[in-house]
Formats: structure tokens, C-alpha cells, sequence
């Protein structure tokens, strides 16, 4: 784990691949991919299914990732 402080979070919508890409080219310390709060019921499925490739380029770009989950389905 990269001991530098992280100053620097995006917040974003998995379901919106324009904002992940845009999360991904930015120069922010950590990128937080959701899954709750700017995702509509609707496109929670399609944003799921994003979250490992929007992980994977993540860690490819070598850029500190979290995703937000809905705390009732982590279980």
C-alpha cells in the first residue's frame, strides 16, 4: 500500500461510463466508484457489471480505488 496521503477523491457513478472515464484521466489521488447514492435503482445492474472493469483500469492506471456499496446487498 502506497504510504503518500491521499488529498485528492472523485466521486464516481458507475453507471455513467463517460464519468468513470473521466474519473480515470483526471490526476486525483483516489477514485470511489458508486453503486449507491448517484446511481438510479434502474441502472444499478449494468453498473455492476462495470464495477470490475472500472476496477481493473484502476489499478492498470495505478490510481487508488474504493467502490460504494449498498450495505444491505454486502452482506
Amino acid at each position: 500500500m502506497d504510504p503518500s496521503p491521499r488529498r485528492s477523491w472523485l466521486l464516481a457513478p458507475l453507471s455513467r461510463p463517460s464519468c468513470v472515464d473521466e474519473a480515470l484521466a483526471c490526476e486525483t489521488d483516489v477514485v470511489v466508484f458508486d453503486l449507491v447514492e448517484l446511481v438510479t435503482e434502474r441502472d444499478k445492474p449494468a453498473a455492476r457489471a462495470a464495477a470490475r472493469s472500472a476496477i481493473r483500469r484502476a489499478i492498470e492506471s495505478k490510481r487508488s480505488c474504493f467502490v460504494l456499496v449498498d450495505p444491505i446487498l454486502a452482506y
